[in-house]
Order: structure tokens, then C-alpha cells, then sequence
């Protein structure tokens, strides 16, 4: 007796354990958010090279969070510089932390409109309705010489019946590391000159448009027309460091300037921009920073570039080739698991390419064209060891809100890589 009540203890304290363990795990799963990684979670180590990138130092991570049907997709740059790349992630958590809040409160009213779906018995029909949220964040490289990088970041969120987008650029001191602001490189008479040139150019295009609204239009409409839009673009103009902070510089001397969806013109036109040609902004950039958009700064980005895009080409040509030589395993002979990897390259492909070819195994990698274009050649190296590359979209948007058109040309923009 005492023996099978000793049994009966031991059991009970086991199953205690055991239940305790359960429910502490329960506890420290996320309910929330499932986040993942592009083909590796691993982060960059100090001092490590992962492979070439197209611009000097620059690779990408990617990071992907699926919430009740919300998508987040983030893609930053990585690079040797700790510092730099600990503030570009600060500068993308803050997107993610806004995805997040967003999506619990998306949620809330989702849950809310399906309720009273299910009291009118249209639960079904309103499910496939209901649409979920999705941000996005890519970035490309404008500038990657001796001393500065210049990443332009570009985000699309959209709601579901409407969407906006916002570009942002940063700008780093690569000796230092720090972060450089727009009010660091022009001088005080910065934000009145692009504020000008910016409303004129503006308000040529929108004379230009109402010429062309056709024969049909009465006086009154285009006039009435010109009116509005004009007062949006001296609203949006004005010169205030807001209005002026996301701008960009390209190597054969233009400044681009960004204005937000709705700032400038109605949200169906979309993000507007102005260039301006540099060699008329010489005046208002500080003596210390005129290399960086002259002809210094000119000749080391074009040569970087040149020599990656000719790189690249011959790359492409090849690539088919290679993966015809790639053996071919019957998976009704033997048995066969296909290992398919999405959202690349990134900063850790190597190491996954690595432990790949230690295993003599291949996979098919479905890589987005904003991060070939940076990474062509960890690309390269997947076709020379035999994988294959599918087309997983330029930039990871949801198709299904996209117009047919739209998904062509996302399509094609990623296979043109």
C-alpha cells in the first residue's frame, strides 16, 4: 500500500513539472507577431567581410513579421561600421514599432467589423473584404565612397483602400560613423533657395496639365484647378527643415528633392519630386562638404558602379548556362526534400551558401530585385554552384492589391537584375 501511494506522489509531482513547464512556455511565446529573417537570423559579427557587394561595404538584411494576416517587410543596409549600422536598425525598429502598434489597432477594428458581420450572418462574405495591413521598407545605396554613405529609404504602407509612401535619406561620416543631417551640409539660405526653385518648377507642371485636361474643359475648370493644386504646393513649400527633409544626390550632379503623398499634389499622384541641378546649389553647401557632390565624390561612385554593372551583365549571361549543367536528381528514384530560401540575398547568405556546399546541396533561392541590386553577386555565386534563382518580386509588396500592370512591372523590374 505504502508503496503504491509513494507511486502515486512520484506521479503527481511529475505531472506538476511537467505542467508547470508547459504553461511557463506558453508564457514566453509571442502571441503577437511571428518575425523572421531573410534565409539567416544571425547577426553581422565585428570585423567579418560576408562577401563583394555592388557598392563598397554595403550589404542587406532583411526582415519579414506576419501578424494576423499584417505584413511587415524591412530591408537595411549592413556594413563594417557598428556604429552606422546599430543607427540604421534603430532607424528601421522604429518603423517596425510603429507596424506593430498600427496592426493592434487594424486588428481591433477588424474584429469589431467581423462582429457584427457574424450578428448579420455575412461572416464569411466579410472575411474576404477585410483587408490587412502592410508595410514595406527597402533602401538603395546613392553614395558609397572614402569617407560618406548615402542610403535613400524608401517605405510604402498601406491600409488596405488606401496607401502612402515616404523617402527618407541618411547620410553617414564612414570615419566616424555618425549621422549626418541636411542641416550639417547647407548653410542657412539652404531651405529659401530649394523652397523658390521648388515652387516654380512645381507650379510649371501644374500649368502644363491644365493645358492638357483637353478641349472639353471650361476656362473655369482649369483655372479652378491651377488654384488648388497651387495652394497645396505654397503650403508644401515652404521653407521649413519638415517640407526639405528628404532629399538625394546622384553622381552626374542633380539633387533630388522628395515631396510625401499629399504634400504637393493629390495622394493619386503620388510621391513628387523636383532635381535640381547642383552646380546651382554651390553657394549654400558648406565649404567642408562641396567634394562630396563635385567632381571627387563623381568619379569614385561611377567608377564603383560601372564596374559592378559590367560585372553583372556577364553574370546574367551566363547564368542560365550554369544552372543547365547543374545534375538533375529523379525525386521518383530517390527521395528528395526541396529547400527553397525567399527574400534574399542578404548579409548572411554566405554563411547559408557555406553549410550548402559542405553538404553537397542545392535550393532554389527567391530573391527580390531591390537586394540583387545591391548583392549581384552573392546571386553570382548561387548560379555558379548550382542553385536555382526564381523571381520573388522587386520589392515584396502584396500582388494582390496591385493592378495587373503593377505586378508586371514588378515582375520584370526583379528579373531585369
Amino acid at each position: 500500500m505504502k508503496k503504491n501511494i509513494s507511486i502515486i506522489i512520484v506521479l503527481f509531482v511529475v505531472a506538476g513539472i511537467v505542467f508547470f513547464v508547459v504553461q511557463k512556455s506558453k508564457r514566453t511565446e509571442s502571441p503577437q507577431a511571428e518575425t523572421k529573417s531573410s534565409e539567416e537570423e544571425e547577426p553581422m559579427q565585428a570585423g567579418t567581410v560576408p562577401m563583394s557587394s555592388k557598392y563598397d561595404g554595403v550589404w542587406v538584411d532583411t526582415a519579414i513579421v506576419e501578424q494576423d494576416g499584417n505584413h511587415l517587410s524591412i530591408s537595411s543596409p549592413v556594413v563594417e561600421n557598428e556604429k552606422i549600422t546599430a543607427d540604421v536598425k534603430a532607424f528601421s525598429e522604429q518603423f517596425k514599432a510603429e507596424f506593430l502598434e498600427e496592426a493592434k489597432e487594424f486588428d481591433a477594428k477588424r474584429q469589431e467589423f467581423l462582429q457584427r458581420a457574424r450578428s448579420s450572418e455575412e461572416e464569411d462574405s466579410a472575411e474576404e473584404v477585410v483587408s490587412h495591413l502592410e508595410y514595406t521598407q527597402h533602401f538603395d545605396v546613392l553614395l558609397s565612397d572614402k569617407d560618406h554613405f548615402i542610403f535613400l529609404i524608401e517605405r510604402y504602407v498601406s491600409y488596405g483602400n488606401t496607401s502612402e509612401d515616404k523617402i527618407s535619406t541618411l547620410i553617414y561620416d564612414k570615419n566616424t560613423g555618425e549621422r549626418i543631417e541636411i542641416s550639417d551640409i547647407f548653410n542657412e539660405d539652404f531651405l529659401a533657395v530649394v523652397s523658390d526653385f521648388s515652387r516654380k518648377k512645381l507650379k510649371e507642371k501644374v500649368e502644363a496639365e491644365a493645358e492638357n485636361l483637353g478641349e472639353n474643359t471650361s476656362q473655369q475648370a482649369k483655372d479652378e484647378y491651377k488654384e488648388r493644386l497651387n495652394e497645396m504646393i505654397d503650403e508644401g513649400t515652404k521653407p521649413t527643415v519638415e517640407n526639405f527633409d528628404s532629399v538625394s544626390f546622384s553622381p552626374d550632379g542633380v539633387l533630388t528633392i522628395y515631396f510625401d503623398k499629399y504634400q504637393v499634389a493629390p495622394g493619386s499622384s503620388g510621391v513628387q519630386k523636383v532635381d535640381i541641378p547642383v552646380k546651382d546649389l554651390e553657394k549654400v553647401i558648406k565649404p567642408e562638404f562641396r567634394p562630396m557632390f563635385f567632381s571627387q565624390q563623381k568619379g569614385v561612385t561611377e567608377s564603383n558602379k560601372k564596374g559592378g554593372d559590367e560585372k553583372m551583365v556577364g553574370e546574367r549571361k551566363s547564368r542560365k548556362e550554369t544552372q543547365g549543367e547543374r545534375a538533375r536528381v529523379d525525386c521518383a528514384v530517390e527521395k528528395c526534400v526541396a529547400l527553397t530560401f525567399d527574400d534574399g540575398p542578404s548579409v548572411h547568405t554566405k554563411k547559408l551558401l557555406d553549410i550548402l556546399k559542405e553538404n553537397s546541396a542545392v535550393a532554389t533561392f527567391f530573391v527580390l530585385g531591390k537586394s540583387v541590386k545591391i548583392q549581384g553577386e552573392t546571386v553570382a555565386r548561387e548560379v555558379a554552384e548550382g542553385h536555382e534563382i526564381g523571381n520573388h518580386t522587386w520589392d515584396h509588396k502584396n500582388l494582390k492589391k496591385l493592378s495587373a500592370a503593377a505586378v508586371r512591372g514588378a515582375r520584370a523590374s526583379a528579373k531585369n537584375q
